[in-house]
C-alpha cells in the first residue's frame, strides 16, 4: 500500500518530468522508475495511461510490464 503525506505547504509540480511523462502517454512508449521497499529496490517497467490529479494528489496511471496489472 502506498503511504500518502497531505501538506499544508503547496508543493511545486516538476514541470520538466511532467512534460516528459505526457510525452511518453501520447508516444505511447514504455517509462521504468525505481523505488526503494524494505525488501531493496524495486524496478519498474510500465506503459502509462494518464496522470490525473484528484483530492489534492497527483497519481501515475499504467500497467506493470512485468504483472500486467494496472497500477497507480
Amino acid at each position: 500500500m502506498p503511504i500518502f503525506e497531505k501538506t499544508e505547504d503547496t508543493t511545486l509540480l516538476d514541470i520538466v518530468l511532467l512534460e516528459k511523462i505526457i510525452r511518453a502517454i501520447t508516444g505511447k512508449k514504455l517509462i521504468s522508475f525505481q523505488y526503494a521497499t524494505n525488501k531493496g529496490v524495486h524496478l519498474v517497467l510500465m506503459k502509462l495511461h494518464g496522470v490525473p490529479y484528484f483530492n489534492g494528489f497527483w497519481y501515475l496511471i499504467g500497467n506493470e510490464t512485468d504483472t500486467g496489472l494496472l497500477k497507480r
